[in-house]
């Protein structure tokens, strides 16, 4: 039987991170280099620390489609990571699509438009609609919430927080100023 795997390098994750917040680009920095509103949780607890991953480097960046910031509670852990980008955007994605039985890879370029898909639960994000969708799995946790926020794409994943939490960091999000 032929058995695909496919890959989306949509998100990026990083664990085990070592994070000196002295170092790190504020987001504030951010909102010089995107044509959208960019947005941060106000609610999380004490200790958090963030990782700027996308853009990787501030510093050299002239214009971003898309920010990834990813927080991490005092023990260095994964707690949720935040990506942003102009709703109604295209944005590139390259999709590889593994083939185990002929062990080849195939690579996909795709191009879609960003925006809220009618997939996953429907939710409420301070009275705006979002959408929720578990991860699945045998002892799986956390999940991925979407919802647009004044033209700005925001989604939201976790796999350690609930669906409640993640929507109480939803309706936490305030909109940075430079």
């Amino acid at each position: 039987m032929l058995k695909l795997v496919l890959l989306s390098f949509s998100m990026l994750i990083s664990t085990g991170v070592s994070m000196n917040k002295h170092t790190q680009p504020k987001i504030e920095q951010l909102t010089k280099y995107t044509n959208f509103e960019i947005y941060a949780p106000s609610n999380l607890e004490a200790g958090i620390q963030y990782e700027i991953k996308v853009p990787s480097d501030v510093s050299q960046t002239k214009c971003t489609d898309l920010v990834l910031i990813n927080y991490f509670n005092a023990k260095g852990s994964y707690v949720v990571g935040v990506r942003q980008q102009r709703n109604n955007a295209y944005m590139a994605q390259e999709n590889i699509e593994f083939d185990v039985k002929n062990r080849t890879q195939t690579t996909k370029k795709v191009i879609r438009k960003v925006t809220l898909e009618p997939r996953g639960e429907a939710v409420s994000v301070d009275g705006s609609e979002g959408r929720y969708e578990a991860y699945l799995g045998t002892n799986a946790s956390g999940g991925i919430l979407k919802w647009v926020q004044s033209d700005t794409y925001i989604e939201l994943d976790t796999s350690s927080l609930s669906k409640s939490s993640l929507i109480e960091i939803a309706e936490s999000m305030k909109k940075v100023n430079n």
